[in-house]
């Protein structure tokens, strides 16, 4: 019983050896984009754990440094090929001397890191070859810190060669992607929320019976495209906003107004060109009351501030 999981390993060492030699015997697809970034560490933005704001997960480790693949691939469409599917563990990167490593995080968005690997997917379109369709790749390891090369392999498809700079670079600020004009910031005594279900919606509220329900009327201008599925546009997560009172504590954030309610859901700002905006927005926040000024924060960057009477 005590050899079962060294076996295993070894299996599935030579499994992910037998799949990367057999991927590259394939020739490589074209690649349309290629960039490789190395960091020293990045911020774990996800919800689950930490405030980017304020209590920044920080992920690092000694003896390694995170190499940030982003990519665009040229897809050879064929009647046998309709469908690429790869999972952190059919898309790897192998240093040297190294075994395969399987990606552990992704940018969901630009500046917006998170440990979770991302599936990776592409399917021929109806349409093809009028039609085509890419293969957008956004994935992060964690490598030893002496790498200067690699190979990134694509399941069963192909593998190539990638270099790994040098030198680590500061991540992208979020701040550097849009502008924040704090319009107002006043205290509220109820929000409305409304729920649907089969049938007309049901009104209803919600207000504070601790702290102090607080609504911010910002005007948001998307300096550039956020958005790393290959499409254009910005987006915004209630969650990357967060406000800090004059004491340093941190506000919940409730949510995103609408006319009739409140939602966490994302917004997608559409744009053929950036700068775009601004879109002005408003959300609703719970937070101790205490006269002075918040500041706000997008994701690890203050990008502005405003008095509380």
């Amino acid at each position: 019983m005590h050899h079962v999981l060294p076996l295993r390993v070894a299996a599935a060492t030579l499994l992910a050896a037998a799949l990367a030699a057999g991927a590259a015997a394939q020739d490589p697809w074209p690649f349309l984009a290629l960039e490789v970034h190395r960091y020293d560490s990045l911020v774990d933005t996800q919800a689950e754990f930490g405030l980017p704001c304020c209590v920044p997960a920080v992920i690092a480790a000694p003896g390694q440094t995170l190499v940030h693949v982003s990519a665009l691939v040229d897809v050879p469409w064929s009647e046998s090929l309709d469908s690429v599917s790869l999972g952190a563990r059919d898309l790897t990167l192998t240093v040297p001397g190294g075994e395969p490593l399987s990606a552990f995080g992704s940018f969901a968005y630009r500046a917006a890191f998170e440990a979770v690997p991302r599936y990776v997917s592409a399917r021929r379109p109806r349409d093809w070859p009028e039609e085509d369709a890419d293969l957008v790749v956004e994935a992060v390891w964690a490598v030893p810190e002496g790498a200067t090369a690699a190979t990134l392999t694509f399941g069963e498809f192909f593998a190539t060669e990638i270099a790994i700079p040098g030198a680590a670079e500061v991540p992208l600020a979020p701040s550097a992607l849009a502008a924040f004009a704090i319009e107002a910031l006043h205290r509220v005594d109820a929000v409305p929320v409304s729920v649907y279900a089969a049938g007309p919606g049901v009104a209803g509220s919600m207000s504070a019976t601790s702290g102090a329900l607080l609504r911010l009327d910002v005007a948001i201008t998307a300096l550039a495209g956020n958005r790393t599925d290959g499409q254009s546009g910005f987006v915004v997560a209630p969650r990357y906003l967060q406000l800090v009172d004059p004491d340093g504590r941190v506000a919940v954030n409730l949510g995103r107004a609408r006319p009739d309610s409140v939602t966490a859901s994302t917004v997608t700002y559409s744009a053929d060109a950036f700068p775009a905006g601004p879109f002005a927005e408003s959300y609703y926040f719970l937070a101790s009351g205490t006269p002075g000024t918040y500041t706000l924060h997008f994701l690890t960057d203050p990008v502005g501030g405003i008095a509380l009477e």
